[in-house]
Order: structure tokens, then sequence, then C-alpha cells
């Protein structure tokens, strides 16, 4: 593999395909040169094995494919925004030169650049299956909506952090009403039968007594995920997850605009809101009918939408409801496109080889359907054919005062991500009730648990800020009681 040759051949396009107005020779040093620097420079900073294991040179990547595994993989890690704006201009000093890499490769492959897929390329990299965990009232619950939605919207986790929190429940809540979330708390008791797929007892007529195959909430998901990954969604079931994440007098990003939701006919139609008395309306058969029509290329782009719109009709296309139809037509598509989310809150309370019992090691990356080794077993009670779909994510919390990690099943540690979530005393900053400072209150009290001569106990013990992170709301009557309850 020759670097030297492959770094003049990309020196030589960048000349070529800036003839009009050329670069000058310090602008090619920093893009055919100062950008494996910059790489090297987040792989030192990065915390994250898989990043770690990156080449630091660019021209290492001589293929379209590899490039595409080694950019979204670097764009994953937290420290490429930050050197990212470590230039003269504070902006994309390193997004540049690798998206002008990426164009050469596609240009060598394909022999046009204009085209390339960036939707899956800015893709966030997130871990399949990932499990946080820390002692009691950390906020580990909590954070599994923060995570749910950072994988729904394909943002960062910062990103949605920062939104408020009601607002992000609420959109939450339309997923899991539209079943493309789901819960479950695991506990001793807890069994494959009723986690996968079992027999059931089932009294008809209060005489009858008759069993049924009842299938599991991770065999549930993982099938509707299959069809998502598919494209096989029905759309009657695609139209119901539609209603679901869009409520009346909601807004959906149009073409140029946003345009409003108004269900009519039992939902069965929606209004295209204009100043006209007689606003035309557009049935769902027409919708499924353009859906269908305009499903072989997914719509993912403004130019897409044009190509959609200009095949509607003339004018304003049907009965001058086009921009109200692209949106849906999008949402729809974006809907059918977005992932699943399966959240097993107290993961480590059950008994992981009783409830996944042979799916357990088709829950890792490389087992996934559509992955290199991809694996299907049957399933024992419907003799069924099953398999775990790439777009899948499954996000569990582990309370380490119940169960030390060091104790947890062998085969659940090597198939999940850890990531810690300790007390964060910050959060109770100039938390004040009565004359107790609760920021204090927490971090000596942790201090002395852990402490030798006191506590005497590891930091799985320690006590999470969530405690004490409402104490101070509504009067200041009564607090004696509001601490109290804390404890």
């Amino acid at each position: 593999m020759d670097y030297l040759l492959q770094k003049e051949n990309f020196k030589q396009w960048l000349i070529k395909t800036k003839k009009d107005a050329p670069y000058n020779p310090n602008t090619l040093v920093s893009y055919t040169e100062g950008v494996n620097d910059k790489v090297q420079e987040i792989i030192d900073l990065s915390t994250n094995f898989k990043v770690k294991q990156l080449k630091p040179n660019i021209y290492a990547y001589q293929t379209i494919e590899d490039f595409n595994n080694f950019y979204k993989l670097l764009k994953s890690d937290p420290n490429f925004d930050i050197v990212n704006r470590t230039g003269q201009t504070q902006q994309n000093w390193l997004k540049t030169p690798l998206n002008h890499y990426r164009k050469f490769l596609l240009e060598q492959k394909t022999g046009n650049n204009e085209d390339f897929p960036d939707k899956e390329i800015d893709k966030m990299n997130f871990p399949l299956n990932q499990i946080l965990y820390g002692p009691l009232g950390t906020g580990k619950t909590y954070n599994t909506v923060l995570k749910a939605m950072s994988i729904i919207d394909n943002t960062e986790y910062k990103a949605v952090s920062d939104e408020q929190y009601s607002d992000l429940k609420k959109r939450f809540d339309k997923y899991k009403q539209a079943r493309q979330i789901e819960f479950v708390i695991f506990h001793q008791s807890y069994s494959y039968e009723e986690f996968v797929e079992g027999i059931k007892p089932n009294l008809e007529n209060d005489k009858d007594l008759k069993y049924t195959r009842k299938d599991g909430i991770f065999k549930e998901i993982c099938n509707r995920a299959n069809k998502a990954a598919k494209k096989e969604i029905p759309f009657n079931e695609l139209w119901n997850i539609f209603k679901c994440i869009y409520k009346e007098g909601d807004k959906i990003k149009g073409l140029r605009s946003e345009q409003v939701i108004h269900y009519i006919n039992n939902g069965e139609s929606l209004q295209y809101q204009t100043n006209t008395q007689s606003p035309p309306s557009l049935p769902k058969y027409k919708i499924e009918e353009y859906y269908k029509k305009h499903k072989i290329k997914p719509i993912e782009n403004s130019t897409d939408l044009f190509n959609v719109a200009n095949k509607l009709g003339q004018g304003k296309g049907e009965n001058g409801v086009q921009p109200l139809l692209l949106a849906v037509l999008h949402a729809l598509e974006q809907i059918e496109t977005k992932p699943y989310i399966l959240i097993i809150d107290e993961i480590n309370r059950g008994n992981i080889s009783k409830i996944f019992g042979e799916l357990i090691t088709l829950i890792e990356e490389d087992k996934r359907t559509g992955e290199d080794n991809a694996l299907t077993v049957t399933l024992p009670y419907s003799q069924e054919p099953f398999s775990v779909p790439n777009n899948l994510y499954i996000i569990g919390t582990m309370n380490t005062a119940d169960r030390s990690i060091a104790l947890l099943d062998t085969a659940l540690r090597r198939r999940f991500d850890f990531e810690e979530m300790p007390p964060n005393e910050k959060l109770l900053e100039n938390k004040i009730v009565g004359p107790i400072n609760l920021q204090y209150v927490l971090t000596n009290l942790n201090n002395n648990i852990v402490d030798e001569k006191i506590g005497g106990l590891d930091k799985n013990y320690k006590i999470g800020h969530a405690f004490f992170i409402n104490v101070d709301k509504g009067t200041l009557e009564g607090w004696e009681s509001k601490l109290k309850r804390a404890f």
C-alpha cells in the first residue's frame, strides 16, 4: 500500500478541482499533510478503545468503504469537534479536508463525486448494547431517556441533554406509544417465557382452559425492527406510528416551511391549513399511493423531495396540498428508518442466562442481521427462525449497590459497553434548605461512606444526588421533613 503515491494523487486531484481559483500552497499542505496530525491528535485524546486502534494516516484508507468506517468512528469521538475548530478559521479545520478526500475516493470508484450519501457518514456511532451503572439515585433511569432520544434523533448526547427534559420526555413517550421504544424491568423471577416467547394459559368463557403461545417484549421489538430494516412495515402500521408521533396541532417539517397536522374523518385524512373557506384534504389512501410509488428511492434531502414534487402532477399537485404531502412522505420515510430501542431497567437483578437463553449470542454486534457473522436460531416454542436486527439498541441500567459489577454474568459483561454514572454533587450547587447546604451534605456523606475509618465501604454504596435534587422545591416550611424524606 503506497501512502506517498496516494497522497500525491489526492494532491493532484485537489489542484485539478480548483483550476479556476487555485489553493494557496499552505492550504494544500494543510489538506494533504496537516490533516494527519489532527487525526493523530484525536486518537491521542480519545478514551475510546476503538478510536485508539485507528490508523492516523488517512492514506491507509484507500477504498471508499474503508474510509467510511474510519470517518464514522472518528466523528463519533467527542474530541472531533474540538480538534475540528482549532485552526485559524475556528471552523471545519479537519472536516473540510476529510470531506475532500472522501469525494476523491468516491470519484475514483464511480467517476462522480456529486451525489455522495452523506446521510450514512453523518450517522452517529452509538453502541448497540450499553449499560449505565452506578449507586442508587445517580439518574441512571433518567438518563436512559436522554440516551434513547440521542439515538432516535441521531444527535450527540450533549445536544440532547441541553433540551428541556419535559419536552424530551414528551417526545420519548410518543415513540414509546408508537412502540419504537420499549421499557422493561428485570427481577429475580423474570423468565425467557416472558421476555422472548412462552406458553400461557388462556381461560375462555370462564370454562375452557387453553394454552396459547405468546410473544415476549424482546421478540416483538426485534420483529418490528426487522421489518423496519427491510422496509416491510405495512402502511397501516406505519400510519398508526405516524399518528402516535404527530398529534393534532403538531408541526411537521416541510420542504420550505413547517406544516400543521390537522386530522379529519377520524384520523383517516389530513387537512391542509389555508385561509380559504374550504381547505383541501389529503386522504390516507392517497398518501399510501404516493408513498408506495416513491418508496423505491428513499427521500433523504430536498433534491429528492423536488423529484417527488415533479411527479405529483401540475401546479401545486393534488388539490393544492403538495407541501403537506411532501412533509408527510418525508416523515414516513424517517419513521421507517429510525432505530428501535429496548430499555432494560435493573438488568443485573435478573438471571441473564435464564432470560436471554440461547439469544445472548445474537445480541453481539457482529452476530446481528446484516453483519458478516450474522446468526439465526430456531425458537423452541414457535419453531420460527429468529435473529436480532442491527437497528435495535439495548440500554440497560445497573444499581451497583445491589450487586457488584465484578460479580455480573460474564456473558453480559463482554457484550455490553459500560458507562459509569457516579453521584454528581455539582447538581446540588446553591441548593439550600433552611440552614442546610445540600451539596455540602452529600459530599461529606459520600466521603464518610468510603472512608476506611468511618464507613469502610466502596464507591458502589455512595448516595446519589437524585435523593436531594427536589428537596428545595416548594415552600420553606417543613424543611426538616423534606430532608428526612431524602434519607
